[in-house]
């Protein structure tokens, strides 16, 4: 429900029919509560319509269990980047919150050509935030899923690489 939900407000968005939360309670009176959770005005996707501190969200590159990642654009510097925003349901959770601005930290002290830069981070309306280098282009899962959707084994040479490339990343 959650990525059907954010999926319809983007395309909505795009097409110039913005929706409000309300208005989805309204017409999913069932799922009334989730809806809040996940639209909520103080949730990340609502807080990200638009922006996130100087930055104008451009679209949703992915989500997992601790947050949403989206393609902003830095207003002044007109820099595409990936900003990383703690999903709105956990900016309660102390433990989650503290898991954050963990991640934020150890990711700020990394500086290698193998490793996405951190940028900038910090809180925009109790919303913590952590903004990356934009790497345009595949990552390791969908080239993985791209061999198996084929029904083809990866070259042994090519995992060799990546698996190189990671691994000096790491060092």
């Amino acid at each position: 429900i959650q990525e059907l939900l954010l999926l319809d407000q983007e395309y909505r968005s795009r097409v110039g029919d913005p929706s409000s939360v309300n208005e989805y309670q309204q017409r999913f009176p069932d799922y009334a509560r989730l809806i809040g959770i996940v639209l909520g005005q103080n949730s990340a996707v609502g807080l990200a319509r638009e922006r996130i501190g100087n930055y104008r969200v451009l679209k949703v590159l992915g989500q997992g269990g601790m947050g949403i990642v989206y393609q902003v654009k830095h207003e002044q510097l007109g820099r595409i980047r990936a900003l990383k925003l703690l999903a709105g349901h956990l900016v309660d959770n102390h433990e989650a919150v503290e898991r954050f601005r963990s991640e934020v930290e150890n990711t700020g002290r990394l500086d290698h050509p193998n490793i996405v830069q951190a940028i900038d981070a910090g809180e925009v309306s109790g919303q913590y935030f952590l903004v990356m280098d934009f790497v345009d282009g595949w990552n390791l899962g969908q080239l993985v899923e791209e061999y198996r959707q084929r029904q083809e084994f990866m070259p042994v040479a090519v995992a060799c690489e990546l698996i190189r490339q990671a691994a000096i990343g790491l060092q």
